[in-house]
Formats: structure tokens, C-alpha cells, sequence
């Protein structure tokens, strides 16, 4: 499939293909506590397993998504943040990057970057999570191997 068209189009696209393939997904995992936020302008949102002991100290990993950097969002792969939370386990902190065409090519960066440095500064008690410093892995998609490798 090739999306063409204005940006508008292509994300009515996306969207529509997006609304296509949900109903084959899993139901959303009840073992992963889910909660958005936002930092300096950036949303993000934290997965975390329910059922770890409480003292366990979790690996935390940042979360890109897929997109081509023009489509996605913290919706297109919660599934599979759940997944690796709930499966590794860990927390996953997933980043709700600006886009472009709307933003400028270092829009992604800079919210990936902000992010990155957030968690890795952050005091997880402070946030009542239990990860272990220092930030263990940047993940994504194909797409995002750019943006892993600037935070690196």
C-alpha cells in the first residue's frame, strides 16, 4: 500500500488501515498499568507490570514508534508496549513524538532526546515506579533507528 495525498489523506489513511487491523489485536493485557503524562511539552506514556514484587528493581526502556516520523502515535503499538512490560518485565516509557510534516525534521529528536533525559534523570520513587538506573534500552521500530542511535 502506498499513501499518497495530502498530509491530512495520509493520515486518514493510516488511521483507516489502523481501524482495520484492530479488531485482529489481542484485547489490551489487565496485567500492565498504563498511565500518560507529559514533560516539557512531550507526552508519553508508562507501561508497568502489575504483578511484580515490590522491591524488584525493573530495567526501563523508551519506547519509539513506527511511522516514517509523519504518522503514529502512543496508540499505533500500546499492544506491544504491554507486551514487553508485562513479558521481559519492565517498565516501558513510550513517546508521543511531534510529527512531521507539521513540525521540522528535528521535532522527533528533540521530543525522543527529552524524553531520554527525563528518565534517565527522573527519580522513579518519585513517580512511584520501581526501574533501576541507569535507563536500560531504547527500543522501535524500523523507522526509529535514527532516532535510537542520537540517544545512544
Amino acid at each position: 500500500m502506498t499513501l499518497k495525498g495530502t498530509v491530512e489523506e495520509i493520515h486518514a489513511r493510516f488511521h483507516e488501515l489502523v481501524s482495520f487491523l484492530a479488531p485482529q489485536y489481542s484485547p489490551p493485557s489487565d496485567a500492565v498499568s498504563v498511565k500518560d503524562g507529559e514533560t516539557n511539552g512531550t507526552r508519553y506514556r508508562i507501561y508497568s507490570p502489575k504483578n511484580t514484587p515490590t522491591k524488584l528493581l525493573l530495567p526501563v526502556g523508551v519506547y519509539l514508534h513506527g511511522g516514517g516520523f509523519i504518522l503514529g502515535n502512543l496508540d499505533i503499538e500500546d499492544n506491544l508496549c504491554r507486551a514487553v512490560a508485562e513479558h521481559v518485565p519492565s517498565i516501558i516509557v513510550s513517546v508521543d513524538y511531534r510529527l512531521a510534516p507539521e513540525h521540522n525534521c528535528k521535532a522527533q529528536l528533540e521530543d525522543a532526546i527529552k524524553i531520554f533525559e527525563w528518565v534517565s534523570s527522573s527519580s522513579s520513587h518519585s513517580m512511584q515506579l520501581r526501574w533501576e538506573k541507569p535507563l536500560t534500552c531504547i527500543q522501535g521500530t524500523a523507522e526509529c533507528r535514527l532516532l535510537r542511535q542520537r540517544c545512544s
